[in-house]
C-alpha cells in the first residue's frame, strides 16, 4: 500500500484507525510545511515517531517537559555530534539511567504525534515497507488515547487562540507565577512580561514553534498565570447544573468561614498549614487553579474554567457517575470539596478544646 493525499490535522484518528484495521507496516509520513513529522507501524500498531522539526529534538521534548533544566540543556546540546547523541549524553553524564531515558524517548514520540493534531492540513505519504526497523525500547503509552486527547485539546486550544486574537493584551498574576514551575514556562512568561501581547509573542517573536508556544499560553491560562478574562467556559455547566453548582460553593464557603472562625477564635496552630493541605486536595480533585481563599472560599467561575480544563475530571464524571453530564459533575465538585473542609475538621478536632465546635459545624 502505498499512496498520498491531504488530511486535517483531527483527521489523524480516521488515519490510523483505519492503518490499525489493515494491519499496515511501513512508514506514515506527513508533511506539515514547516518541518516532515514520522509515524512508523508494525501491524497496524504505532512503534515509533521521528520529526525534522529541532524543536522535536529529544532534548528540546523533555526540556519544555521540565525534565531538564535551561542550562544542563544547552551544555548537553553542545556536545551533540555525528557519533554522540543527546540520549547518550543523558546516561554518560548520569543525568538518567536507561529506563528514563526510555520513558524519554517515549515521551518525544507521543509529543510529535500529539503534535500532528495542531496542523490545519497534513500532506500525507503512506509507503508500506514490511521490512521496517523497530526501535528497543517500543511505545509506553496507547498511541489511541493520546490521539484522542490532543484532538481534544486542539479543540480548546483553537478556541483559546480565536478569542486571545481578539484582545491581545496579556496580564499575569504575580500569586500564581509559582504555578509556571519550569524554565520552558517561566521563559514564556518572561516573553509575556517583555511584550504583554498575545500575538506578538506568538506571531512575531515565538521561542519555539508557534504550536507549542501556543500551547504553553493556554497552559498558563489555564492555571490562572495569565489572568484576562476571556469568557472561554461559560457553557461548560448550564441551567439547573449550574445553580446547583451555585449552591454547593455557597454552602461550602460557609462552612469554611465557620471552621475559619472558630481557629482564629481559639488560636489554632497550623491553621495557615492546614489550609495549604486543603488545598492541595483541591487541586488533586480539579487541577490547579482552584484554592480555599480566606474570607472568600470557592469562586464558582474559577471551579468551572478549571473543570472545563481538566480531562481526567471530565472522564470521571462521564464514566464513574452513569454519564449523568453535566449534573453528575456537581456531585464530584461536591465530593472534593467535603475532602478538602473534612481535612480541615480533623485538624481542629486534633484539638481537644474544639472538639464541641467541629462536632457543630460538622453537623451543619
Amino acid at each position: 500500500m502505498n499512496h498520498s493525499s491531504r488530511i486535517s490535522g483531527v483527521g489523524i484518528k480516521a488515519l490510523f484507525y483505519g492503518l490499525r484495521a489493515d494491519r499496515f507496516t511501513g512508514e506514515v509520513s506527513l508533511n506539515c510545511g514547516e518541518c516532515t513529522k514520522s509515524v512508523f507501524m508494525q501491524s497496524g500498531e504505532i512503534s515509533h515517531c521521528r520529526s525534522t522539526l529541532l524543536d522535536d529534538r529529544l532534548g528540546d521534548v523533555i526540556y519544555r517537559a521540565g525534565k531538564i533544566s535551561l542550562d544542563l540543556f544547552v551544555d548537553l546540546a553542545g556536545k551533540v555530534n555525528s557519533e554522540t547523541r543527546f540520549g547518550d549524553l543523558l546516561i554518560s553524564q548520569g543525568v538518567c539511567d536507561l529506563v528514563e531515558l526510555w520513558e524519554a524517548l517515549n515521551l518525544q514520540s507521543k509529543e510529535i504525534l500529539q503534535s500532528l493534531a495542531f496542523y490545519p492540513l497534513l500532506d500525507c505519504e503512506i509507503k508500506s515497507d514490511s521490512a521496517i526497523k523497530t526501535p528497543d525500547y517500543g511505545l509506553r503509552f496507547h498511541w489511541d488515547s493520546a490521539i484522542d486527547e490532543a484532538i481534544e485539546e486542539q479543540a480548546l486550544v483553537k478556541r483559546f487562540e480565536k478569542i486571545a486574537r481578539a484582545h491581545p493584551q496579556l496580564t499575569l498574576d504575580p500569586k500564581s507565577l509559582h504555578l509556571a514551575s519550569t524554565d520552558f514556562l517561566r521563559d514564556i512568561v518572561s516573553s509575556i512580561e517583555e511584550h504583554k501581547n498575545f500575538e506578538v509573542i506568538l506571531d512575531d517573536h515565538p521561542p519555539v514553534s508557534k504550536n507549542y508556544v501556543l500551547q504553553a499560553l493556554f497552559k498558563l491560562y489555564s492555571m490562572s498565570v495569565i489572568t484576562d478574562s476571556w469568557d472561554l467556559f461559560a457553557q461548560d455547566l448550564a441551567g439547573s447544573a449550574e445553580n446547583e453548582l451555585m449552591a454547593v460553593v455557597q454552602h461550602t464557603n460557609q462552612i469554611f468561614r465557620s471552621i475559619e472562625t472558630v481557629a482564629y477564635e481559639h488560636g489554632v496552630l497550623g491553621w495557615d498549614n492546614a489550609v495549604t493541605r486543603a488545598n492541595s486536595i483541591l487541586e488533586q480533585e480539579f487541577g490547579q487553579g482552584v484554592a480555599l481563599v480566606q474570607e472568600h472560599g470557592v469562586q464558582v467561575s474559577q471551579l468551572r474554567k478549571t473543570i472545563f480544563l481538566n480531562t481526567p475530571f471530565k472522564k470521571r464524571a462521564r464514566s464513574e457517575l452513569l454519564r449523568r453530564w453535566p449534573i453528575s459533575t456537581v456531585t464530584l465538585i461536591q465530593e472534593g470539596l467535603k475532602k478538602a473542609l473534612l481535612y480541615l475538621l480533623f485538624d481542629i478536632s486534633n484539638n481537644k478544646q474544639l472538639e464541641d465546635d467541629a462536632r457543630r459545624i460538622h453537623a451543619d
